[in-house]
């Protein structure tokens, strides 16, 4: 199995299901962490298959038309 994809979802600060107080903390605090890919990464995504099964990204592919890619070339 090789990873042939990775992909990093982010979100900004009250953006997602978990409720987020900002009482208290600095605007200067607050856009730093607004600037910080790892503060704002929501999820991981990895793609993984065997190599012989799954065509290369086209430049700028996105994660779902990898999918049907694959998805055209299963038994």
């Amino acid at each position: 199995m090789t990873i042939e994809q990775n992909l990093r979802v982010r979100r900004e600060l009250g953006e997602t299901e978990i409720a987020v107080s900002k009482d208290g903390l600095s605007s200067e605090l607050l856009d730093s962490l607004a600037r910080d890919p790892d503060a704002t990464t929501y999820q991981f995504v990895f793609v993984a298959g065997r190599k012989d099964r799954i065509p290369a990204s086209p430049p700028g592919g996105m994660l779902s038309e990898r999918l049907i890619a694959e998805k055209q070339l299963a038994p």
